[in-house]
């Protein structure tokens, strides 16, 4: 039977992850989007295998939580799989962009609470201690997550959840109603998208006013349906846009990578955008020069000789966790002249 916090509002599920556990939870480690997002508009992000990326959970700003990968699981989340084998993670939305990106009070309650359930229900032992069964993504990888208002106040939200740990432990059956809304990625089809969730497609279509010829757009958000009818959602408030700033990135890059298309379109991609850290505004507007003309698109950079190193060897140092995760997992093998889809073959191989 899956596992999940009895906090989950429902479950979208990711591909990224690996199958089972190669050691017991004794570890939460939270992150921050990035981002200001319900709980469904994060998990629906990594409902692409594309991301290389997911989390346990994902909380959002109106305190919703998605199950994005059941417990039994290990998520691709925190550039190590040696933290992600042991770790329920999740994803928290910030209360707004930019600054010392803060997260608001409905987003920590729920945190809180769940971090209790999924202390207690695992038998790790509270008050939890920073680096040991507390940790976050800084630890792991060169980034800012789960950015400096969270980092500030670690000490108090240990304290926080410790306060809870009193009380009964629940473990729920899966939710009735499996999902509520899910948005198109580029590839989809209503088909695909049933398959995905084990719902009928014609039942999609028919519950989105959906006709012949049954045609679907990349970034439209759709209700799947369950056997009950969907809880009444927040209206979403919009994303705040973060004052102008020098980008910490290559923008020429990420705006070459949209226009490949790697990242959708419409409010997809600017949600996938905005949720990787990257000014949305921003890299628009470098692809809106590039497609004009008004500036060149540099020719790729050499691919150097690879080191030699086998598959076998270079599955192992990802399944340590020495390559990262996600985009930059198969960025650096490449820059590093190893076929990355090989790599990730064998690292099925070998997890499976």
């Amino acid at each position: 039977m899956p596992i999940y916090s009895k906090y989950t509002d429902s479950v979208i599920l990711s591909p990224n992850h690996y199958k089972g556990r190669a050691y017991p939870i004794t570890r939460i480690t939270p992150h921050h989007m990035a981002g200001v997002l319900t709980g469904a508009q994060c998990a629906s992000l990594f409902t692409s295998s594309a991301r290389q990326a997911g989390a346990t959970y994902c909380v959002g700003y109106d305190a919703s939580v998605v199950c994005s990968t059941y417990e039994e699981n290990t998520p691709w989340t925190s550039s190590s799989y040696d933290n992600d084998s042991r770790a329920v993670t999740l994803e928290l939305s910030n209360s707004s962009s930019g600054g010392d990106w803060p997260i608001g009070d409905r987003t920590m309650d729920k945190f809180v609470l769940m971090s209790a359930d999924i202390g207690k229900r695992n038998n790790i032992p509270s008050p939890l201690t920073k680096k040991g069964s507390f940790t976050w993504h800084q630890m792991f990888a060169a980034t800012s997550c789960p950015g400096p208002w969270f980092l500030a106040r670690i000490d108090s939200i240990i304290d926080w959840i410790a306060k809870e740990y009193a009380g009964p432990v629940v473990v729920l059956p899966p939710p009735v109603q499996m999902v509520n809304e899910y948005i198109v990625c580029r590839g989809d089809s209503l088909w695909a998208i049933g398959q995905k969730f084990g719902v009928s497609w014609g039942d999609i279509a028919a519950a989105n006013g959906i006709v012949s010829p049954y045609i679907i757009y990349t970034g439209q958000v759709l209700f799947i349906p369950g056997v009950a009818e969907p809880s009444p959602q927040p209206t979403p408030q919009p994303i705040p846009v973060p004052e102008p700033v020098k980008p910490s990135y290559d923008v020429d890059a990420i705006a070459r990578e949209v226009i490949r298309g790697d990242w959708g379109n419409g409010e997809a991609r600017k949600l996938a955008l905005n949720s990787a850290g990257y000014d949305y505004s921003v890299v628009q507007m470098r692809v809106n020069a590039i497609l004009s003309g008004k500036v060149e698109t540099p020719a790729p950079t050499p691919v150097p000789p690879s080191t030699g190193k086998t598959v076998e060897q270079l599955a192992r140092e990802v399944i340590r966790g020495e390559w990262g995760v996600g985009q930059d997992r198969i960025n650096r093998l490449t820059a590093a002249g190893y076929d990355a889809a090989a790599v990730q073959r064998r690292v099925n191989e070998m997890l499976s």
